[in-house]
């Protein structure tokens, strides 16, 4: 299985990974199943409205912020955010895989 395959409901296009999740890949962290999970609409453990508006950005071509929280047992919380980001890429969408203490993204 790809990230093309015909079940996602939308592109991550580009991939960020934060330093913690580098350094948990260096750990035996697996992000693509998660990413995967993501692109697929399945957001993990986010609050209804949190829901609605991810279905919302699927809906309308990323036009709000579309967010995932996973927990994992040894790795915690892990948070996967794509949006269309205007500093980075030339707006193209742009997903980050990131833990909550690292949020906000640095911006380069």
């Amino acid at each position: 299985m790809t990230l093309t395959d015909f079940e996602h409901k939308f592109d991550p296009g580009y991939v960020l990974l934060s330093t913690g999740i580098q350094n948990d890949r260096e750990q035996g962290l697996l992000v693509d199943p998660l990413l995967d999970r993501h692109c697929r609409g399945d957001w993990g453990h986010v609050s209804e409205s949190v829901s609605r508006i991810n279905e919302y950005g699927v809906d309308n071509d990323l036009q709000t912020r579309v967010h995932s929280s996973y927990d994992t047992k040894s790795f915690g919380t892990i948070w996967v955010i794509t949006e269309r980001h205007p500093a980075l890429f030339d707006n193209a969408q742009t997903t980050f895989i990131l833990k909550p203490e690292e949020y906000p993204p640095a911006q380069q």
